[in-house]
C-alpha cells in the first residue's frame, strides 16, 4: 500500500553562528514515471567552521541525487548505493583536511517508500515512532559521531520496517530537550493532530533561543482521508525564529521594548530640566526683580502723557491738523538675562521624544508589512508563482523544469520578502534535484593563486600554477601557499596554451612569439623545443603519446609534430585534418585528447575529428534547453576519463563521450579560468581569477 503523507517542518530562517543545523523534505520527482518515495533529512554539525556548511549540504544533495536517479525497483537497495556514495564523498572531504566535522556530526536520513521506512542515523538524533498510544525510538544513539569511525562508515546502520496507518514520526536534534522533557513531547504528539501538534510545539521551541532546534513530523494516511478533513491554515513548515504573535502581543512587546525605556529616560531628563530651570530663574529673574520693577514703574508714568483715544483727530477728515508728535523714549537701562546657561535638557527631550515617535511609526509599518493587500500587484504575483510552485508537483520533470526557471527568474536580483525568500530557496531546490545540479560557494580553505594563472594542473604532491608571463608556481600538499620555481626566457612572450602532463611528467608550453618550451617542475627547469621550421601559430595545443597538436584556427587547421631523432627537437608540421573542406576549424577554440582528438567551436558545439573524417556529437537528454552549452571557452577531458568537462563562465557542465548530459556544476563566481580533474577520486580542481579549490562530481 502506498502511504499518502502528511509532513510538517519546523526549522529556522537564519542559520546558527556557531553550527550547522537544518531539516529538508525531497518528495519523489517522477510520480508519473513510478513513485519513488520520500527523502527526509536532519543534519547537524556542531562546529563553526566555514566549511562545515558545504559539507552538511552535500550530504543532503548527495543522498537525494543519488536516490532518485537510481532507476532499480528496490528501495531498500538504492537507498543503501546513495547512503554509499554519500559515504564516499564525506571521505573526499577527509582527504582533502577538512576533518572539523568528524565527531560533530549529528543526523538522520529517512526514506518512506510506500509502507516501508528507512532509516539510517550517525551521532545523537531523536527518531520517535508513535502507534496506537505507543511510542518507540526507533533508532538508538550512535557512536558514529566519534573520532575513531571511518568517514566511509558514516551512515552505515540502517534501520528499516513496515509501517501502518496513522502512524506517527518525529525526527528531531538532541536540543530540542533543552526546551521540552521526553514525556511533554510524547503527550503533545499523542494528544494532538499533526498540526496542533506543531503549532504547540512551535510556541514551545521559539522561546528563548529557537535557533539551536530542528523538528519533522510526519503522519501516515490516504488521499482519501486528507480529501474529507478540513483546509488548515498552518503552513507545511514553521519558522521558529519568526512566530506570528497577536496584535496585543506585538504592541506588549512595542510597549516593553521601546515605549517604557524611551519614557523613563524622557521623564529623568524633565525632572532634571524642571529643577534646572527653577535653579536658573532664581538665579537669573528673581535676583534682578527690583530693577525690573523699578522700569515697570517709570514706563507706567510715562505713559500717562499720551492723550486719550477719543482726542485723536479724526483721519478721513481732511482740515484736521497733525497730532502732535509722540516722543519716543528707549529703555535702555534693562538687565540684561544670560541665556547662555539656560540648560540643554530641553533640547535633549525634544529629541528623544522625535526619536520615540519615529520609532513606533517605522515599528507600525514593518508590522503592517505582512498585511498587505492581496490584492496588490506584489501580492498578487507572488500568489501567482506560488501556485506554479505547487503545481511543479504534478507536473512531468520537463514542466516543472520549465516553471522553476521561470520562477527563479522572476525572484531573482531584486529585494524579497520572507515569503519570497523561502519561495526562491525551494524552487532552486528543487530545480537542482530535476536538473541534476548543484551549487557551491568558494569554500574558507581555497589557495590563494599567483597572478594572471592561465593553467593549473597536479602531478605526484605537488599543484603547478603557469601564468601569462610565463612564471611557473608550486605548491606542495603540505604548503599553504604557491612559490615561484621558475621562469621562461625574458624574450619569449606570454604563454598562449600549456599542455600535459606528458608521459615523462612534463608540460609542454607554447607562446605568442610562436615559441616551444618543454617545463619540467619537478627539476624546476625549462628546456626550449625546436622544430625543422618556425613553430606554426596556434591558440590552444594537446599531446599524445610524444605527438604535439596544434589547432590553429587562422589556417584552418590542426598541426600535428611527432619528435626526430634528435632530442629536444620535432619534425616539420603535418596536417592532420586530410580532407578537402577544413574551413569549419576556423571556429573553432580547444582542443583535448583521449584516444580521439576533439575539437571546441564558438557555439559549444564538439566535434571528433579523425584525419579524414570530422563528426559532430549530438547533445542529448539535457533536462532543459538552457542547460545546454551556448558559447563554452574549455573543452576537457582524458584517457583516463569517461566524461567531458565544458566550461562555460562560472558553471562546469559533465556529458559522457557521446554528449549525453550527466550533471551540471555552478560555482558563485564571476569566471572559472581552468580546471584540472582526477577521475580516480571524482574530483575536480576548480581555479577562478584569484583561488583555487576543489570539488567532487
Amino acid at each position: 500500500m502506498v502511504y499518502a503523507l502528511k509532513t510538517q517542518r519546523l526549522t529556522t530562517r537564519k542559520p546558527p553562528k556557531d553550527q550547522f543545523l537544518t531539516c529538508q523534505i525531497h518528495p519523489s520527482s517522477e510520480e508519473k514515471e513510478g513513485y519513488a518515495g520520500c527523502l527526509f533529512s536532519l543534519i547537524e554539525i556542531s562546529s563553526d567552521q566555514y566549511s562545515n556548511a558545504q559539507i552538511g549540504q552535500s550530504i543532503i544533495n548527495t543522498t537525494a541525487r543519488e536516490y532518485f536517479r537510481l532507476t532499480d525497483d528496490n528501495a531498500s537497495a538504492n537507498f543503501e548505493q546513495a547512503l554509499r556514495k554519500t559515504n564516499e564523498v564525506l571521505a573526499n572531504y577527509t582527504q582533502d583536511g577538512q576533518t572539523d566535522w568528524i565527531g560533530n556530526l549529528n543526523g538522520v536520513i529517512a526514506l518512506i517508500y510506500k509502507d516501508e521506512m528507512h532509516i539510517a542515523s550517525v551521532g545523537k538524533t531523536i527518531s520517535l515512532l508513535i502507534r496506537e498510544g505507543k511510542t518507540s525510538n526507533i533508532t538508538p544513539d550512535t557512536a558514529n559521531g566519534e573520532e575513531g569511525i571511518h568517514p566511509l562508515c558514516t551512515f552505515s546502520n540502517i534501520t528499516s520496517g513496515a509501517l501502518e496507518k496513522n502512524d506517527l514520526i518525529a525526527l528531531a536534534n538532541q536540543k530540542i530537550f533543552s526546551h521540552t522533557t521526553k514525556q511533554e513531547l510524547k503527550q503533545l504528539l499523542e494528544i494532538n493532530s499533526l498540526e496542533d501538534a506543531s503549532i504547540n510545539l512551535a510556541r514551545i521551541l521559539s522561546q528563548p533561543n529557537p535557533v539551536d532546534t530542528n523538528l519533522i513530523l510526519i503522519e501516515t494516511t490516504t488521499k482519501e482521508d486528507i480529501a474529507n478533513e478540513p483546509l488548515s491554515n498552518v503552513p507545511d513548515t514553521i519558522y521558529l525564529d519568526e512566530t506570528n504573535q497577536s496584535l496585543p502581543r506585538k504592541a506588549g512587546n512595542l510597549l516593553k521594548k521601546k515605549v517604557i525605556p524611551t519614557s523613563l529616560i524622557i521623564l529623568t531628563a524633565t525632572t532634571k530640566t524642571i529643577r534646572s530651570f527653577f535653579a536658573w530663574s532664581k538665579k537669573e529673574i528673581s535676583a534682578k526683580s527690583p530693577a525690573i520693577l523699578s522700569l515697570s514703574q517709570l514706563a507706567i508714568k510715562k505713559l500717562k502723557h499720551l492723550p486719550l483715544v477719543n482726542k485723536i483727530p479724526n483721519l478721513k477728515d481732511e482740515n484736521n491738523t497733525a497730532p502732535h508728535p509722540v516722543k519716543v523714549h528707549h529703555y535702555n537701562r534693562f538687565p540684561k538675562i544670560n541665556l547662555s546657561k539656560l540648560p540643554i535638557y530641553p533640547i535633549i527631550i525634544g529629541c528623544l521624544i522625535i526619536i520615540l515617535v519615529t520609532s513606533i511609526i517605522l515599528e507600525i509599518k514593518h508590522t503592517a508589512k505582512p498585511q498587505v493587500n492581496p490584492n496588490t500587484t506584489k501580492n498578487t504575483t507572488l500568489t501567482n508563482l506560488q501556485t506554479k510552485y505547487n503545481l511543479t508537483k504534478s507536473a512531468s520533470d520537463k514542466e516543472a523544469i520549465s516553471m522553476l526557471e521561470e520562477i527563479i527568474s522572476q525572484l531573482s536580483d531584486r529585494k524579497l520578502t520572507s515569503q519570497e525568500k523561502e519561495l526562491l530557496n525551494n524552487s532552486k531546490s528543487k530545480y537542482q534535484l530535476l536538473t541534476k545540479s548543484t551549487e557551491i560557494d568558494l569554500p574558507a580553505n581555497k589557495i590563494q593563486l599567483p597572478p594572471k594563472t592561465l593553467k593549473v594542473s597536479i602531478l605526484g604532491n605537488n599543484t603547478y600554477a603557469f601564468t601569462q608571463i610565463g612564471s611557473i608556481f608550486k605548491k606542495a600538499s603540505n604548503e599553504s601557499r604557491f612559490k615561484s620555481t621558475s621562469k621562461l626566457p625574458s624574450n619569449s612572450g606570454n604563454i598562449v596554451a600549456v599542455a600535459g602532463p606528458t608521459s615523462n611528467q612534463s608540460y609542454i608550453i607554447l607562446t605568442a612569439e610562436q615559441k616551444m618550451f618543454e617545463s619540467l617542475p619537478n627539476k624546476a627547469q625549462v628546456n626550449t623545443i625546436n622544430s625543422n621550421e618556425i613553430w606554426k601559430s596556434a591558440t590552444a595545443i594537446a599531446t599524445f603519446s610524444n605527438n604535439l597538436y596544434l589547432l590553429s584556427p587562422k589556417n584552418s587547421q590542426i598541426w600535428k609534430y611527432t619528435p626526430s631523432n634528435q632530442e629536444g627537437r620535432y619534425n616539420s608540421a603535418v596536417p592532420y585534418l586530410t580532407s578537402k573542406d577544413t574551413s569549419i576549424l576556423s571556429e573553432m577554440t580547444d582542443i583535448t585528447i583521449d584516444s580521439s582528438i576533439y575539437t571546441l567551436s564558438k557555439s559549444g558545439k564538439i566535434y571528433r575529428i579523425q584525419k579524414t573524417n570530422l563528426t559532430e556529437l549530438t547533445y542529448s537528454k539535457f533536462p532543459s534547453p538552457t542547460l545546454v552549452p551556448q558559447h563554452p571557452s574549455i573543452l576537457y577531458t582524458t584517457p583516463q576519463n569517461d566524461f567531458f568537462f565544458l566550461v562555460e563562465q562560472n558553471k562546469i557542465i559533465v556529458t559522457d563521450k557521446k554528449g549525453e548530459y550527466i550533471k551540471q556544476i555552478k560555482i558563485n563566481t564571476k569566471q572559472i579560468k581552468d580546471i584540472f580533474v582526477q577521475p580516480i577520486l571524482r574530483k575536480i580542481w576548480i581555479a577562478t581569477d584569484n583561488y583555487l579549490f576543489s570539488t567532487t562530481y
